[in-house]
């Protein structure tokens, strides 16, 4: 393996063919702790934060990252999925290793990874793959901090491998998503990412709803965890669009707040100001003017993260309707979830332009859910200006229609999947 395109070759091979091969439970954690293990534990060489939740789980941990950047540390991050580059997964100082460098770093765990590739509970994921790269990467960096996003859920997902009780945990807004494997209820997804609390963490959470605090407070009260529950500051004054990213953020300050008591290092509240002034987090709320129109560009992919997309579009473009770019992964097929996103489309949508997409190169291969699906619901919604277009080179022809905004929207990956085309093309108008 000498190239970078024979490196990401070799990771797809790892890309699992069925999505219950992705998602295997315990199983996965297993896999992924004794690649780990195999390693010497990086992960447990590091000062972790971990994050999980429904919704927000993206911003707060690029908050975090940027702001201890900003407090002078070497700070790792790792997001997922990636929109564009699988380089975004693992970034330092908000930097993507070179292509050289992953591939050279890469070439030092492979034969590890072989070694480890099938075992007693499977074969290794390209997610489990990734994060234990990450871990190592990180460790051989000398990282001060290391921001860790989930994937999916919290209990099973394959970086829930950090055993040191100095972990910060982070919890986000919890909603109804992913509920065929995570489970029906608030309480039950609460539980799923409650799992990430191991024995001795500090973990910050905002207010939620009584059955998720609840199941908070006992997943803390059992791993003998100290519990922190965050006022989300209004007067923030953000880059970031969105009412909901002050509650990130909100997060995100008290999150590095615990870390200077923890680690004796001084917060700097000017230093901290200075960055949320400046932030910017691809594919959330991005506003681009063009001569035609305004585009706006946002990962909205569950009802609770539509609403809250929707209700801040309103309040920032008071008496505006908008035409609507949309497609939604197949994961959420579910007519209750697709109605419950739609829902908040309809009212502010003058048109709506439903597509389709299909993107390689991430956990799994992602495709969109059948368009006359997602129009069965417009229409009994009561909104007829929509129609069907090809996800192809006329897409980005709706650039050029003279008048109301454009929001695109849904799913990440449908973001990703035309994102570098998008960028480029609002770049030249």
């Amino acid at each position: 393996m000498h190239s970078y395109q024979q490196l990401l070759n070799y990771l797809y091979t790892f890309i699992p063919e069925r999505t219950s091969l992705k998602f295997s439970g315990i199983k996965g954690i297993y896999r992924t702790k004794y690649l780990l293990k195999l390693l010497n534990n990086p992960q447990e060489k590091l000062r972790v934060v971990h994050v999980a939740g429904t919704s927000g789980k993206g911003s707060t941990s690029y908050l975090i990252s940027i702001l201890l950047k900003a407090h002078g540390f070497k700070t790792g991050l790792q997001v997922s999925p990636h929109l564009v580059d699988i380089r975004e997964r693992f970034q330092i100082n908000n930097q993507f290793i070179s292509q050289e460098k992953f591939v050279a770093t890469f070439q030092k765990i492979r034969p590890t990874i072989e070694k480890a590739k099938e075992t007693e509970w499977g074969r290794l994921t390209y997610f489990e793959i990734l994060t234990a790269f990450t871990f190592y990467y990180f460790w051989q960096e000398k990282v001060d901090f290391c921001v860790m996003e989930t994937g999916l859920g919290g209990l099973y997902d394959g970086t829930n491998v950090v055993g040191n009780p100095d972990k910060l945990a982070v919890i986000t807004r919890i909603g109804l998503d992913h509920q065929w494997i995570l489970g029906k209820t608030l309480s039950a997804i609460a539980a799923q990412k409650a799992g990430i609390i191991q024995k001795g963490n500090e973990v910050v959470t905002i207010g939620q709803k009584s059955p998720v605090m609840k199941v908070f407070e006992q997943a803390a009260k059992k791993q003998d965890a100290k519990l922190h529950v965050v006022q989300i500051n209004k007067n923030l004054q953000l880059s970031l669009v969105g009412d909901y990213q002050k509650e990130n953020a909100s997060l995100a300050l008290a999150a590095v707040y615990l870390l200077s008591k923890k680690h004796h290092y001084a917060y700097d509240k000017i230093v901290t100001d200075q960055v949320l002034s400046c932030a910017r987090f691809p594919g959330r709320f991005e506003v681009y003017k063009t001569k035609y129109r305004q585009i706006i560009i946002d990962g909205a992919h569950n009802p609770q993260k539509m609403k809250a997309f929707t209700e801040s579009l309103k309040k920032i473009y008071p008496g505006q309707t908008f035409d609507f770019l949309l497609s939604f992964s197949r994961s959420k097929d579910q007519v209750s979830t697709l109605r419950g996103m739609l829902r908040y489309i309809v009212p502010p949508a003058r048109k709506i332009y439903v597509t389709d997409f299909q993107l390689a190169g991430q956990d799994l291969l992602h495709q969109s859910v059948n368009t006359a699906k997602i129009v069965k619901i417009i229409e009994q919604l009561g909104h007829k200006h929509y129609k069907i277009i090809a996800n192809d080179r006329h897409l980005l022809d709706l650039l050029k229609v003279d008048g109301h905004p454009l929001v695109i929207t849904g799913s990440l990956y449908f973001i990703g999947s035309i994102y570098q085309e998008l960028k480029n093309a609002i770049m030249q108008k």
